[in-house]
């Protein structure tokens, strides 16, 4: 019995100073290396952000389906000029992005 529980000390003994060396890098928070440091990162960083509703088509034709709105006039179905779905059809299409 003595020699088990030697052999479970001096197996304990030899992983413990290995077992805390895995360094993972945080995924939910910025290092202040990696963080903006000016405006014009700040910008470039919004641009990719409104770039991303452009190409998936949020910002123009499906932008009523993608987000809620305050009232059922403003999720009107066509795009005639009888029915309110024409104020979102005019937004910029995907071919035309700017950003």
């Amino acid at each position: 019995m003595k020699k088990l529980i030697y052999y479970i000390a001096m197996s304990i003994l030899c992983i413990l100073p290995y077992s805390c060396s895995l360094d993972e890098e945080a995924r939910s928070e910025m290092e202040k290396k990696n963080y903006m440091t000016n405006a014009k990162e700040a910008q470039d960083v919004l641009l990719g952000v409104y770039r991303t509703t452009v190409e998936d088509a949020a910002y123009g034709y499906h932008l009523s389906f993608l987000f809620n709105m305050g009232t059922d006039i403003s999720q009107g179905e066509g795009s005639d000029i009888t029915n309110y779905r024409i104020i979102v059809n005019n937004a910029f299409p995907t071919t035309q992005v700017e950003i």
